[in-house]
């Protein structure tokens, strides 16, 4: 929470943001939502492994948040990877009370026009082959499927 109210101060403030704070934020936002791994905890045992490709995974699915969530979060001056990314490009000299003015299809149409998914693509898809990479035991390995499914869907989506 600490972190998220950080990051909104940063986002008043006009910062630009750089990949490796989004990729940051994202994947914090990830660790802060999924609650699963640490209710199973309770239960069973579960690998960090598992916990760790569920956090990739639900990073991914993040951005789709991020994205419907555009006007809400502008409104509410809340951190939004895609707002942030919006900002940083410095071709466009925004800030958040001119984004703010945009009906949220202007703000898509600005988000497709200036490619600035693209930096959002790239982590996503560096999470997508960290979560890859995470070797499982094989009753696990159906894991696997989802931080591809998003990304793919992610990939489609724009």
């Amino acid at each position: 929470w600490r972190f998220e109210i950080r990051y909104k101060e940063l986002l008043r403030f006009g910062h630009k943001f750089t990949d490796s704070e989004i990729k940051r934020f994202i994947l914090l936002k990830a660790r802060s939502i999924v609650g699963y791994p640490i209710i199973l905890r309770q239960y069973c045992h579960i690998p960090q492994k598992l916990v760790d490709l569920i956090n990739y995974n639900q990073s991914i699915y993040n951005f789709y948040d991020d994205y419907w969530d555009l006007k809400e979060d502008l409104d509410d001056k809340a951190p939004n990877t895609f707002i942030f990314s919006l900002l940083t490009d410095k071709n466009l000299g925004e800030t958040p009370d001119k984004l703010k003015r945009l009906t949220r299809k202007q703000l898509i149409n600005l988000i497709k026009e200036r490619r600035t998914w693209i930096r959002l693509e790239k982590i996503a898809h560096r999470f997508k082959i960290k979560a890859e990479k995470i070797s499982l035991p094989s009753y696990y390995h159906f894991w696997h499927f989802f931080p591809r499914f998003n990304f793919e869907f992610f990939e489609k989506y724009f």
